[in-house]
């Protein structure tokens, strides 16, 4: 019997407690401390260090003789410093329902639709590095929309590399969700699509059970409810993770992360290279040992809000576990499946996101979306600037860049945009790289430049100095027992084609979209998904470049009578 003592100071943190200790002569034991009663450290802009000291402190070691070898095990002491990382604090995703123009009327069931937005979100909870990420439900199902324009240029460009025209569309509907969340006050949209066949519809798409265009158009990701494996059908809670680990890069292998084939930007291909020598996702590794994903260990830290079907996994070391970067396993939290299934995160990949969802400033920004192919051809899709937010990239490498210019034509900063034909999830070369990304706005910036950077070539050139659409909401009429009418009047000083995006809140906090990309100045809003209450309406009216925003009007949905 013995004591250890640990004290943890600097950075604003200071506590000396001394815990007893029994051990065994021989015996290797691991001990976890503060587990009821973490500590917390002060949240700063700015990373800091914090000292922790173990002491070995025997009290009955006065009375031992001089030489007893007992007093070689007093004192040891081992100091540890950690670097403090504040990540984000109000980091939040919108689950909905998705589909595209199909699957009107067919979206998942709602138990199904319940089930992986409960148990994926408190996954993500538990593995993500952050303090409190918020989950909301839209009771809302995002309408689809297909850009003729947009798939019209995919289908030419790849007409010539033997693609079937239905390959493209898991592509261009991600795309187009991703210009929506880019509207949303959410920093991730998590698409739930309509049923566990969804993908098998399209060519070379069978065994695929999410999608993401990765960190370079990262606002929203699309996954399937459930899975159907041998006898098994039922969720993946890693698979949420999954998907929204690819919007930080995570889908290299951590082997390959700090490969030289993976850290060169190559002409042409990007980082292509580093596909082919086995990275992206884990689970397609050749070695049949890392395709459940790399070996990871942690400790799933209870937070006091775990679905009940998680209570025997909280609170516990999660040893022998692997990477939710590889395989997502169906069914995993349920009784003996755990143990072979679980998955955590490796140490490589949480490094990564402590870096990627480190504190940053808020400035104005800009969403800027589009297709760039092999030949140099170029799609621009939505452009918006944005009051403020958090850029979503801001390095300098890569073969393509955004640069804004002034009113005489110079150059204020310069972004990197690196080629991407290769997707985790999809085995062949697309030979496109997708982009939506927000950008830091620099204040006196008149136009952005889309350019090839390998061939000195000018791709597009977008004009960012418009005026703010004004629009004005009208008092919403009911109309019906479950309809409510929203009409509204907008105005652009320079006469601009203008359309509009629906918002729906239950408290002017917490907002859903009911509609996007609407033409006219009216919308008809189904209620029936909505329960009993009062709710408020607003309208974003969209130009070229700007985003004019509405006043908010009360509307109430009333319990439908018998």
């Amino acid at each position: 019997s013995t004591n250890l003592r640990l004290t943890i100071s600097g950075g604003g943190a200071s506590t000396s407690q001394t815990f007893p200790i029994n051990i065994a002569a021989g015996e290797v034991k691991k001990e976890y401390f503060f587990r009821d009663n973490p500590i917390v450290f002060e949240p700063r802009d700015n990373s800091y260090e914090i000292a922790v000291i173990a002491d070995v402190i025997d009290p009955g070691s006065s009375s031992l003789p001089k030489n007893d070898c007992r007093l070689k095990n007093d004192k040891i002491r081992n100091r540890i410093t950690w670097k403090v990382v504040t990540t984000e604090r109000k980091f939040s995703m919108l689950w909905a329902k998705v589909g595209t123009l199909l699957d009107i009327g067919n979206y998942t069931p709602g138990k199904h639709f319940a089930a992986i937005t409960t148990l994926g979100s408190a996954y993500i909870s538990a593995v993500y590095p952050l303090a409190n990420p918020v989950s909301i439900k839209s009771p809302i199902d995002i309408p689809p929309t297909l850009i003729t324009a947009a798939s019209d240029f995919l289908v030419t460009v790849l007409s010539s590399f033997g693609l079937p025209v239905d390959t493209v569309e898991p592509f261009l509907f991600l795309f187009e969700l991703n210009s929506v969340a880019a509207l949303l006050p959410q920093k991730r949209l998590m698409g739930v699509l309509p049923n566990k066949d969804w993908f098998k519809r399209f060519s070379g798409w069978r065994d695929v059970t999410g999608l993401s265009l990765g960190e370079f158009a990262p606002r929203a990701v699309i996954f399937l409810p459930r899975f159907e494996g041998e006898n098994e059908t039922g969720p993946q809670i890693a698979l949420p993770a999954h998907e929204l680990g690819h919007t930080f890069g995570l889908s290299v292998d951590s082997r390959l992360k700090n490969d030289w084939v993976c850290n060169v930007d190559w002409p042409i291909v990007g980082h292509s290279g580093c596909g082919f020598v086995g990275g992206f996702d884990e689970y397609k590794h050749e070695d049949d040992n890392l395709k459940a994903g790399n070996p990871a260990n942690g400790y799933w830290v209870k937070i006091g809000n775990e679905p009940p079907e998680f209570a025997d996994l909280v609170d516990k070391e999660q040893c022998d576990s692997h990477c939710f970067m590889g395989g997502s396993p169906i069914n995993a939290w349920i009784g003996s499946n755990w143990e072979q299934r679980k998955r955590w995160v490796d140490p490589a990949d949480y490094n990564h996101l402590i870096d990627k969802l480190a504190v940053t400033k808020d400035p104005e920004v800009i969403y800027v979306s589009g297709m760039i192919a092999w030949n140099n051809q170029i799609y621009v899709g939505r452009c918006f600037r944005l009051s403020e937010g958090v850029p979503d990239h801001s390095r300098q490498n890569g073969m393509y860049c955004f640069r804004f210019v002034d009113k005489n034509g110079s150059t204020l900063t310069e972004i990197g945009l690196p080629v991407a034909w290769n997707h985790a999830e999809f085995n062949r070369i697309m030979p496109v790289t997708f982009f939506g990304v927000t950008l830091e706005f620099p204040t006196s910036a008149t136009k952005l430049e889309i350019w090839n950077r390998g061939t000195g070539t000018r791709l597009a050139d977008i004009d960012v100095n418009r005026s703010v659409p004004e629009v004005r909401l009208n008092q919403p009429k009911q109309v019906g027992q479950s309809t409510v009418r929203l009409r509204w009047t907008a105005r652009d000083k320079e006469q601009s084609k203008l359309s509009y995006a629906v918002m729906i809140s239950p408290d002017g906090e917490e907002w859903w979209p009911a509609a996007h990309n609407v033409a006219k100045a009216e919308f008809m809003l189904d209620t029936k998904p909505l329960k009993p209450g009062e709710y408020q309406a607003e309208i974003l009216a969209l130009n070229s470049i700007r985003v004019g925003r509405s006043n908010r009007a009360v509307f109430r949905v009333e319990k439908p009578k018998p």
